[in-house]
């Protein structure tokens, strides 16, 4: 990866985090009342002088609850349909993939959990995974296994430009998240994972987001390194087509 691609990956991850900052802050303030936070800390303070106990009606939880739970109790069914007579039975394996999917108890839980990100934070995210298995079928191929789990919205950054309902038009999107540095062996080269030196060099977003992409945890020896997964859209000049490319 090239140093001007970093930084232009480094730009497009600061842009969306200025400019959908309150959106998100919004979002982490109704986390907080969906999740019983909801008295601010002078009158808790108040409270506990008189020992009496924090009270609230948590209006926003039976909202929810209601909406999540007329949704449970109607499922839609997929159906891939050909446009010509020769796809029906391509049509058929994909409708039994898609179902199979579907009928798994990981898929049902990710749903209630994205659904219920929707509600609240204003944002959800799932995320595409196709795992080739060791084991082959009956015409020698390897078995593949697709999931659809749900992904922490909070840790994603998007183009605060796009229009599209669908975000097809989006430019990128950026996952920014925290691992402990050991899992990174199994991802990376063990030169390139025993090579990172803490600093605050990296952060795209300044000191107020994060000191360094490396922590120490209080009273422990364990480190936890911030990685960032990037899906960008690239022109291809010569194809005279836009490419969707990862880093």
């Amino acid at each position: 990866m090239s140093l001007e691609l970093i930084e232009i990956l480094k730009g497009q991850l600061k842009e969306s985090y200025e400019l959908t900052r309150k959106s998100r802050l919004e979002g982490e303030k109704a986390l907080d009342y969906y999740h019983g936070d909801q008295i601010p800390d002078d009158v808790k303070a108040v409270l506990q002088d008189r020992g009496q106990p924090e009270m609230w009606e948590n209006m926003c939880d039976r909202i929810v609850s209601k909406i999540l739970g007329l949704k449970g109790k109607v499922k839609t069914e997929i159906s891939a349909i050909g446009r010509q007579r020769q796809d029906a039975p391509l049509g058929a394996v994909v409708t039994d993939t898609l179902r199979s999917i579907q009928d798994g108890e990981k898929y049902e839980l990710a749903k209630e959990l994205s659904d219920e990100d929707l509600l609240v934070y204003g944002m959800h995210v799932r995320e595409t995974h196709l795992v080739i298995k060791p084991r082959t079928d009956m015409f020698g191929k390897n078995e593949k296994e697709i999931s659809i789990p749900r992904g922490d919205p909070r840790e994603y950054y998007y183009d605060p430009y796009y229009k599209d309902p669908t975000y097809a038009d989006g430019r990128y999107l950026h996952r920014v998240f925290w691992i402990d540095r050991e899992r990174l062996y199994e991802y990376f080269d063990e030169e390139k994972v025993d090579g990172l030196v803490a600093g605050n060099d990296f952060s795209p977003m300044g000191a107020n987001w994060e000191e360094s992409y490396m922590q120490h945890s209080y009273g422990s020896n364990r480190e936890r390194v911030m990685l960032c997964y990037s899906w960008y859209k690239e022109y291809d000049r010569k194809a005279k087509t836009t490419k969707i490319k990862y880093a």
